[in-house]
């Protein structure tokens, strides 16, 4: 009875306070498509370990904006972990203060869907590439790449292996993927969607996401903040009444 009185506070008010780690990873179990704010590392390790435990597939995201470069490499493991969530890759997302912190666009957070067999003008999909932070090259070696040889487009997303997409005019005719050290096709594939590669500036948060959003410990996750901001306020990027 204890712990439903206690779920049902976290659901109205949006904060756990006082709970023991495992208290917490209980409750957290409970919420689907969850955002928990966390004050410190040690105790989000806790929180991950527990829910995937429990069979929840989890990622903490503990990176910081330091500039206002959208290509920023430094942030792809955000740009990822915010890809996955949205696309339902990902049941729950923790994030530190740091990247509480991070201001962006999420209107720009759309896949762009490739299917076999249907026609895409080749120059025009380059360009959207372009646009969603992913570079060109003689050809793919890491993530957020794309080379174009002919009729045929590679492109390396946040995926383990890059996509091979095969070209007659405008026709797609097979896409699959590959292993970009031997450069040999591995499966088959119906379609591909090609996640964002850079993280677009703008005015929504964490909490703008979607799902349960639960703030652990706010006092702490304050003070912490606070000090961030004042690290931060010698930044030519940084607007404290942003935050």
């Amino acid at each position: 009875m204890q712990k439903i009185k206690q779920l049902e506070n976290v659901i109205k008010n949006k904060v756990i306070s006082g709970a023991s780690d495992g208290d917490k990873i209980i409750l957290a179990n409970q919420l689907d498509r969850l955002i928990f704010l966390c004050s410190n590392f040690v105790l989000a390790g806790k929180i991950k370990r527990g829910l995937e435990g429990l069979g929840k597939k989890v990622e903490i995201v503990s990176v910081a904006r330091e500039n206002e470069d959208e290509n920023d490499k430094n942030l792809l493991p955000f740009v990822e972990a915010v890809n996955n969530y949205l696309s339902g890759k990902c049941d729950a997302l923790i994030f530190l203060p740091c990247s509480m912190m991070i201001k962006f666009d999420i209107s720009k957070f759309r896949e762009i869907i490739i299917n076999k067999n249907q026609n895409y003008n080749l120059e025009e999909l380059t360009k959207k590439l372009v646009e969603y932070g992913y570079e060109r090259t003689s050809l793919v070696s890491e993530k957020g790449q794309f080379a174009l040889r002919g009729d045929i487009l590679d492109i390396f997303t946040s995926d383990q292996l890059p996509y091979r997409i095969e070209f007659f005019d405008d026709l797609i005719e097979n896409i699959t993927t590959f292993d970009h050290n031997t450069m040999k096709n591995i499966d088959k594939l119906d379609k591909v969607a090609v996640p964002l590669s850079k993280l677009p500036l703008g005015e929504d948060n964490v909490t703008s996401l979607g799902g349960k959003v639960i703030f652990d410990e706010p006092k702490k996750i304050e003070e912490e903040i606070a000090l961030l901001m004042q690290s931060y306020s010698t930044t030519s990027f940084f607007k404290q009444d942003n935050y």
